[in-house]
C-alpha cells in the first residue's frame, strides 16, 4: 500500500458526525434514518471496494454502523478490524440515557456475534482488561494502543511560582466534574485576589451548566463560544497544572480530549484517583497529584500556593515525566505499539 500510494496528497479528512438516537417527533426521526441509510451504503461500497484485499480497518463508526459493518464482516471471509472508541463506556457506565443504554445493548450484542477473523482494536488496557474480565471479546481478539497524538511538541515553560495558574482544559461540563472545580476556586479566592493564584477555564460552558457571577474562575472563551486553536494552545502554556475533577464513572473507558492536551502540553496533573488517571501514573510516575477527593484536593492547592517547598521541588521531574510519558501516545509510537500486535498474531 505504501509503494502503490506513495504519491498521494492533498487528502481530504472529514470528521465523522454520528447522529444521536432520534427523539419522539418526526422531523427529528427522518434525517437520522436518511443518515443511517447513507451509513449502510458507504459500509457496503467499502467491502465492494476492498473485495481483493485481504484485511481491511474500519477507523470510526456509529454505534448503529459497526453493527452493520460487522454482520458483512461475518459473511466473508475479511479479517476485519474495528476501533472502538467512546461508546464502550456504554457497557460499564451507571447512570445513562435511555438512548445511550440503547447503544450499549447494541455493543454487547455486537462483540457477542464477532467474526472469526475480526478484531477489535481499543485505546487502552483499561479497555481490554473490563472486555475481558466480562467475557465479552476474547483476548486474542483484542488489539490495544494508546490514543494517538499528532503535532510537533512544543516547547515547555517553567514554572511561575509567584503565581501558580490551575487550568480547567476544555469545555465545563457536569459530566468532567466541573462544578468542582469551580468551588475549588472559590473556597480559595483569597489567594486569588492577593494575586497568588490564577483559575483558569481553558474552554467554554455547557448549555446549562450554571456559573456563580461572582466566580474567580477566568473563563477564557469569548461570548461562550470555541476557543481558537492558536489561542488554545497560548492559553494552556500559561497553566502550570492541569486540573481534573473526573469521577470514577466517566472518562474511565472514553479517552478525554482535554486530558490528552495536558500531556501533549507538557502540564503536571492534578486530579482525583479514578482508573483512568491511576493507569496513567502507574505508567508515568511522578507525573503530578492524585488526590482521594474535594477536601484532600483543597489542602494539596492550598500548600501549592503557599510554596510548599517539598511539592514545588517536584515540579521538574513531574513535567519531565508527563514528557516522557507523552512518547507512548506520539504516532510513530501507537503505529509501532499496533505493527508489533499485528505481527505477533
Amino acid at each position: 500500500m505504501e509503494k502503490r500510494n506513495g504519491n498521494i496528497s492533498n487528502i481530504r479528512y472529514e470528521g465523522y458526525q454520528e447522529l444521536p438516537l432520534p427523539e419522539k417527533k418526526l422531523a427529528k426521526v427522518l434525517p437520522w434514518i436518511r443518515k443511517k441509510l447513507g451509513d449502510i451504503l458507504f459500509i457496503r461500497k467499502v467491502y465492494s471496494r476492498v473485495a481483493s484485499e485481504s484485511s481491511v480497518f474500519f477507523t470510526c463508526l456509529s454505534t448503529t454502523s459497526l453493527y452493520y459493518a460487522n454482520y458483512k464482516a461475518r459473511r466473508g471471509n475479511k479479517e476485519v478490524f474495528f476501533v472502538l472508541h467512546g461508546e464502550v463506556e456504554f457497557l460499564f457506565k451507571k447512570e445513562l440515557r435511555l438512548a445511550d443504554k440503547i447503544k450499549g445493548k447494541l455493543y454487547r450484542r455486537l462483540l457477542s456475534k464477532l467474526g472469526k477473523r475480526t478484531k477489535v482494536i481499543v485505546l487502552s488496557e483499561i479497555v481490554k482488561e473490563a472486555l475481558v474480565k466480562d467475557n465479552l471479546v476474547r483476548p486474542e481478539q483484542i488489539v490495544t494502543i494508546e490514543h494517538p497524538l499528532v503535532g510537533q511538541v512544543p516547547e515547555r515553560h517553567p514554572l511561575n511560582v509567584d503565581k501558580l495558574i490551575f487550568g480547567h482544559l476544555g469545555v465545563a461540563m457536569s459530566k468532567k466534574g466541573s462544578s468542582c472545580f469551580f468551588e475549588m476556586a472559590a473556597r480559595l479566592s483569597q489567594a486569588a485576589a492577593l494575586g497568588r493564584a490564577e483559575f483558569h477555564l481553558v474552554g467554554r460552558v455547557e448549555d446549562g451548566f450554571i456559573v456563580e457571577q461572582n466566580t474567580p474562575v477566568k473563563i477564557l472563551s469569548k461570548n461562550n463560544k470555541s476557543i481558537e486553536e492558536l489561542d488554545y494552545a497560548n492559553f494552556i502554556r500559561d497553566v502550570d497544572y492541569a486540573v481534573f475533577t473526573f469521577d470514577s464513572d466517566n472518562y474511565v473507558f472514553r479517552v478525554s480530549g482535554s486530558l490528552m492536551d495536558a500531556l501533549f502540553y507538557g502540564k503536571p496533573i492534578i486530579a482525583f484517583k479514578q482508573p483512568y488517571f491511576q493507569y496513567l501514573f502507574d505508567k508515568g510516575g511522578n507525573i503530578g497529584f492524585l488526590c482521594e477527593g474535594p477536601e484532600e484536593m483543597k489542602v494539596l492547592l492550598e500548600r501549592l500556593i503557599n510554596k510548599d517547598e517539598e511539592l514545588i521541588a517536584q515540579y521538574k521531574e513531574q513535567a519531565k515525566n508527563v514528557h516522557l510519558l507523552l512518547e507512548r501516545f506520539l504516532i510513530k509510537n501507537v503505529e509501532n505499539q499496533l505493527h508489533k500486535q499485528l505481527s505477533d498474531n
